[in-house]
C-alpha cells in the first residue's frame, strides 16, 4: 500500500492532469479535485490556487480516488464483453 500514498508535488500534478485524489485530514476525508484545486470535506468546499494547495497540504499524504479509476470503464466494450450472459 506505500505505493498508494503520493506527497503534495506529485498530488499537484496529478490533479492538473483530471485525477481524484482524497486525503485525511482532522479525522475527515477530504476530495481534492482538478482546475482549480477544489477541497471538499463533505461540510465546505473551496477553490484555491496550486500555490496555496502547496503551501497548506505541503505535509499531507494524498491517495487517488479509486471510484475515478472505476468511472472510466468503457460502457461499449463493458457491454460486448458480457453480452455472452445475454
Amino acid at each position: 500500500m506505500e505505493e498508494n500514498r503520493i506527497g503534495s508535488k506529485k498530488a499537484l500534478s496529478l490533479l492538473k492532469a483530471g485525477y481524484k485524489l482524497f486525503s485525511v485530514i482532522d479525522g475527515k476525508e477530504n476530495l481534492f479535485l482538478n482546475g482549480k484545486v477544489f477541497v471538499s470535506d463533505g461540510n465546505r468546499e473551496a477553490r484555491i490556487s496550486p500555490y496555496s494547495f502547496l503551501e497548506i497540504y505541503e505535509k499531507n499524504v494524498f491517495t487517488i480516488d479509486h471510484d475515478e479509476e472505476e468511472d472510466t470503464v468503457d460502457k461499449k466494450k463493458d457491454d460486448e464483453y458480457y453480452s455472452w450472459r445475454q
